[in-house]
């Protein structure tokens, strides 16, 4: 890999650590010639403790803030991976649906396969995105968040200004508002948001499933701008519930192999075809993986977040440097209203 060169004009820091000139027999860097380094003599602990040196450096790394993020999207993944991964999400209740008799089958059957595949799906993203976030942290990037506790959304709209919030920025910018946004009649303007989810669900990927997944949205947030919302915003309680809901059968329908599986999976969570309540099965599930659920829909929500600023704050730590920090991770990237990233389609200041 020729990249010591570079590094050696870029910064001084990095001189220091690839030096131009041999080392002495023995050294770590002794084998490779001048400005070169071979893959199989560069060690992982010498990388990373080169780049806790260059923290050490430099303070505007953020490198402390960045392992705490990158340590967040970690935990979510062994979340994911271990807990979620073989839980009725992906596996089980996913897995089995269509092999289960009939007679097994229940309507909160169906609901708990929609509950752990809504944790399935941000569980992954999400963590991949903080572990994405933190390492462009520790190498002097910033990013901004991509996901903040959806799922506490009182309403679609809300909903998508918490979620895939990186997506919601680029479809704003360049295909809402260079159709002319909501500055236009108001046809025009439900055609502006059609388009952009039918291209947010194509973007997803060329199926029906994801397609209709988009315009489900788009149904959804029209809705709620013309009349839904003032209502929605009389009980937080109510708000909520449909918002899950809703959620809920939009991920069945991003999950299904074709429209004939979500219909059927739908169809299921509504009771079609006399199904039960209840079944041997949900409660086999249920039993199996109850403790992965709870703990899935805890981490879905700010409760930890906020129990640990309590107890934290005001707690410095103290680093291997000599300096502190401030877990300023527990009190960054609140979502506001007015965020530039926002996918708010009825704000005329975005146009």
């Amino acid at each position: 890999l020729r990249f010591p060169a570079l590094l050696r004009r870029a910064d001084p820091f990095w001189a220091a650590a690839f030096p131009a000139a041999a080392p002495a027999a023995g050294s770590a860097w002794s084998s490779p010639p001048s400005g070169v380094v071979s893959a199989h003599s560069v060690e992982s602990g010498v990388i990373i403790n080169i780049i806790l040196q260059r923290h050490a450096a430099f303070q505007s790394l953020d490198l402390n803030a960045g392992r705490a993020h990158e340590v967040r999207g970690t935990g979510v993944e062994v979340l994911h991976e271990f807990l979620l991964a073989p839980s009725p999400a992906a596996q089980a209740l996913g897995g089995q649906v269509d092999h289960i008799a009939q007679d097994e089958k229940s309507i909160l059957f169906y609901w708990a396969y929609a509950v752990a595949i809504s944790l399935h799906i941000y569980f992954d993203f999400s963590g991949y995105s903080d572990m994405a976030i933190g390492l462009g942290r520790i190498f002097g990037f910033s990013f901004s968040e991509n996901f903040n506790y959806p799922y506490i959304s009182k309403s679609a709209t809300e909903f998508w200004r918490r979620w895939h919030m990186s997506l919601g920025t680029w479809f704003r910018d360049y295909v809402y508002i260079p159709l002319g946004g909501n500055r236009v009649s108001k046809p025009k303007w439900f055609f502006n948001i059609f388009v952009v989810w039918f291209l947010t669900g194509f973007w997803h990927g060329a199926a029906w499933n994801f397609i209709i997944w988009g315009l489900f949205f788009a149904v959804l947030l029209i809705v709620e701008k013309v009349f839904l919302l003032k209502y929605l915003d009389k009980s937080k309680v109510i708000s909520r519930v449909y918002t899950l809901v809703a959620v809920g059968i939009s991920f069945v329908i991003f999950n299904a192999t074709d429209m004939k599986e979500a219909f059927s999976y739908i169809g299921g969570m509504f009771g079609a075809g006399d199904l039960p309540l209840v079944s041997t099965e949900f409660f086999y599930y249920l039993k199996s993986f109850a403790v992965t659920l709870v703990i899935g829909i805890i981490g879905a929500t700010p409760i930890v977040k906020r129990s640990v600023e309590k107890i934290f704050e005001n707690v410095f730590a103290y680093t291997a440097d000599g300096g502190y920090f401030v877990f300023d991770l527990l009190n960054e990237n609140e979502v506001s209203d007015s965020e530039p990233f926002e996918m708010d389609f009825t704000d005329t200041t975005k146009v």
